[in-house]
């Protein structure tokens, strides 16, 4: 089954009592096709049948089954009730109890509880190969490390969502550079208190990190500072980046940010990747939007039909087609997926 006509899909869901931030978090993850299609052509099923039936795998069967329910309709809303009462069994079993509760909660903590059981109910252990060991240091480390991180736990959201960074503890004293790996499924960065800031801007800030007053040196063995930086070193075909926009207080911060609706994140790469994502373009197909201040408020999501290619806003039971995505204070996730026309 593909994903089907410009007619179909643009219709709300249920508010089943505080959970605007989970239909916005659905409503967005759903136009993301790669997965959907995935889902929607049986190939979850494929991976499922193999598997003891556990919490995990009947809440994605339920989320199944909520895509299809979407996808198909053409006006009205669609039920979550089903939906709920096979997260809330999850959610307990991963120590989230708190979304059993009928009150407001995180759209993005929920996003990312959302994927971790997906990946989970789908992961297998694979064999990887490198198939040739590169000269330079660090690409053969993030080749190993990818290797190690995901062999015994690859599931499709792996290529599709996983990313690394190269992280850079370098000695002020002896310039000695002390590199590490880390896998990343989404980006989060800090807005500042300005009149208006960019995207990639602060993603290239947010690598800067911070400086290390007693670090023991490796090599020259003294204590001395040290500067941490972050680069981005891989993506995958669907990037998630998340505005933090509470400061440390729980203040909101209302600083608009303006997000290109589609750019390449080359200036946010290591310069010594050879990863085709580091130039590839991407589009904007999602957003979730956040109203109100930092200790309530609402949430809703704006999304880009995959045939149409008309955008649309999904406030609950609500979907009302737009001219363009509107992004202004409010937005607070952003997902991208690479270009590959």
């Amino acid at each position: 089954m593909s994903i089907p006509s410009d007619k179909k899909g643009v219709v709300g869901l249920t508010n089943i009592g505080n959970t605007c931030y989970g239909n916005s978090v659905i409503q967005a993850l759903r136009h993301q096709v790669d997965l959907t299609i995935f889902i929607l052509q049986g190939q979850c099923n494929d991976l499922l049948k193999n598997k003891p039936s556990s919490e995990k795998s009947r809440l994605l069967e339920s989320y199944s089954e909520l895509l299809r329910a979407l996808w198909s309709s053409e006006t009205g809303q669609v039920n979550t009730k089903q939906f709920w009462g096979a997260m809330i069994p999850a959610a307990i079993k991963e120590g989230f109890e708190q979304f059993r509760t009928p009150i407001p909660h995180d759209a993005h903590e929920f996003l990312c509880f959302l994927l971790d059981q997906i990946h989970e109910a789908l992961c297998e252990e694979v064999s990887m190969t490198i198939r040739n060991n590169p000269s330079n240091t660090d690409i053969q480390g993030a080749l190993n490390f990818w290797k190690r991180s995901f062999e015994k736990k690859y599931s499709p959201l792996v290529e599709l969502l996983f990313g690394i960074q190269r992280k850079s503890v370098k000695c002020e004293k002896c310039e000695n550079e002390s590199i590490s790996w880390e896998t990343m499924n989404m980006t989060k960065v800090c807005i500042p208190k300005t009149d208006r800031a960019d995207l990639l801007d602060l993603m290239i800030a947010e690598g800067h990190g911070e400086t290390i007053d007693e670090y023991q040196c490796e090599k020259c063995k003294d204590k001395t500072k040290a500067v941490v930086s972050h680069s981005l070193w891989r993506l995958g075909n669907w990037v998630i980046i998340v505005l933090k926009r509470n400061d440390n207080n729980g203040r909101r911060i209302n600083t608009h940010v303006d997000i290109p609706l589609t750019t390449a994140f080359t200036r946010v790469f290591h310069p010594g990747t050879q990863e085709p994502s580091a130039n590839d373009s991407y589009d904007l197909f999602a957003t979730i939007h956040h109203h109100g201040s930092a200790g309530g408020g609402h949430y809703t999501a704006q999304a880009k039909h995959p045939v149409s290619g008309r955008w649309a806003h999904y406030d609950d039971e609500a979907a009302i087609v737009l001219d363009a995505p509107r992004l202004d204070a409010s937005t607070y996730i952003v997902m991208y997926r690479r270009n590959t026309s």
